[in-house]
């Protein structure tokens, strides 16, 4: 199973992309927003991602369904690999002799997907993305490579993109302070009207008791506003998106220069609003929520509409032997592993920092998408 490579398809989360467009015009998927007159709906756009491992391709097809739960992961070919973990929000396949893991993940809006192996030139070569960054049909792609410093340091060279005006950050590097890791990460700001995202591409090597390990990283965040003069935000805005039946659902409103949320119309009309300070809250059900807000500075809004759809979905399809223990543990543990579980939150932390959704910068500094609850 080695000398392979990862490309990835998958159907990007079904409620947390949404697409914000003029209320006149028919809604795509995606999420947009702080524009006059927005949209957003829920429906799934499809993404290829291609990572480096062992040098040859390595094809995963994703679908999701109502609030992000991963519906279904297919690997091709899918001859040694194994799934150990299958869950809505993770699935983890595992190789034959144990050398390498891939674990996709899907929550909040965020997606991420990492290839691990044993050592740095493991995961090492080009590497790619591709997809619907803000559901208009517009399909974004992103190159770049993997490799070593001269001084055998991990690196990320070529980093383009063909999105116009896109910010494609500096490589920044970790040197090997916190126990021996080593890293380069560079993230991509994509901007469209009030809406952005991030890509973070990362790459990390580390030696645990004599044995090394690596991995690399593509996580996509979800969609935060962007400020913008208060008199185009000002005016009618709408969401539309799918409930855990299956069944669509509306909210518009209308927002105030002063970034007042007023006139909240839902369907179905039997949700619950509550509106304060700039907060509007939408409940469907308990667990099927939407958040808007509006955050004011300078003569500026950010409006963010946050879907909070969590659906008692079951255990994702898959096209490979399963091997998950009873208590759905995934003791398939590498060097990764270990430190991730004892060092989650701090990774949380690095990964979101920068990107506070109540910084007016809203993403531009970066974070992963699609982090594991359970």
């Amino acid at each position: 199973m080695k000398h392979q490579a990862i490309k990835i398809s998958m159907t990007a989360l079904a409620a947390a992309l949404a697409l914000v467009t003029p209320v006149a015009a028919s809604a795509t998927s995606g999420q947009r927003i702080a524009s006059a007159g927005s949209s957003v709906t829920g429906a799934p756009t499809p993404t290829t991602v291609t990572l480096p491992l062992f040098g040859a391709p390595l094809t995963i097809e994703i679908t999701t369904g109502p609030g992000g739960a991963l519906a279904s992961v297919n690997v091709n070919p899918a001859d040694g690999f194994t799934a150990t973990t299958l869950k809505p929000n993770k699935v983890t396949f595992v190789n034959e002799d144990g050398s390498a893991k891939v674990v996709v993940k899907s929550r909040g809006g965020g997606q991420k997907v990492e290839t691990k192996a044993g050592s740095l030139a493991d995961v090492s070569g080009p590497g790619g993305w591709s997809g619907e960054l803000f559901g208009d049909g517009v399909i974004t792609t992103v190159a770049f490579v993997i490799g070593e410093t001269a001084d055998g340091l991990p690196d990320i060279t070529g980093v383009t993109t063909d999105y116009p005006d896109a910010e494609i950050g500096a490589v920044q590097r970790s040197d090997g302070d916190d126990d021996d890791e080593q890293g380069a990460v560079v993230k991509i700001r994509f901007v469209n009207g009030g809406q952005s995202r991030t890509l973070a591409i990362r790459v990390e090597q580390h030696t645990d008791e004599g044995e090394q390990h690596a991995k690399v990283s593509l996580a996509l965040s979800k969609l935060r506003g962007v400020p913008l003069p208060a008199s185009e935000v000002a005016g009618k805005h709408s969401w539309k998106g799918l409930l855990c039946d299956g069944t669509s659902a509306e909210i518009t409103f209308m927002v105030a220069e002063d970034g007042t949320i007023s006139e909240v119309v839902t369907s179905p009309d039997t949700a619950e609003v509550r509106t304060s300070e700039g907060r509007t809250d939408v409940r469907f059900s308990k667990n099927e929520r939407v958040k808007i807000h509006v955050d004011g500075h300078d003569g500026e809004l950010r409006l963010s509409i946050d879907e909070k759809i969590r659906c008692d979905a079951p255990a994702p399809d898959v096209n490979t032997p399963v091997s998950v223990p009873a208590d759905g543990t995934d003791h398939a543990k590498d060097g990764h592993d270990r430190r991730d579980g004892q060092g989650k939150g701090h990774d949380r932390q690095r990964d979101q920092q920068g990107a506070p959704q109540s910084s007016p910068q809203g993403d531009q500094q970066g974070g992963d998408g699609g982090h594991d609850e359970g």
